[in-house]
């Protein structure tokens, strides 16, 4: 009994762990270096807000280009725009 017991609960967390393995999603490389999330306190992104009212891309090369998305997704990610 004791022996069935203990499969039992065994079973029971290899079961758990796969289960919640599925519900765990990684961040891909690209988001992983540049995370770019809301920032949530609303003082702070207000803040931010006023500062950066404009933006500037001097230069059309495909690094500035790139520069430029980069910025773009910053700026609508951390700021909600």
């Amino acid at each position: 009994m004791k022996r069935l017991c203990k499969h039992a609960r065994i079973t029971f967390l290899i079961i758990l762990i796969l289960i919640d393995s599925q519900s765990v999603q990684a961040d891909d490389g690209y988001r992983l270096w540049l995370k770019y999330d809301l920032i949530r306190d609303a003082k702070i992104r207000d803040s931010y807000k006023r500062l950066i009212q404009k933006t500037l891309i001097i230069g059309n090369s495909s690094v500035m280009n790139v520069v430029e998305t980069d910025l773009y997704m910053a700026v609508h990610g951390i700021l909600g725009r």
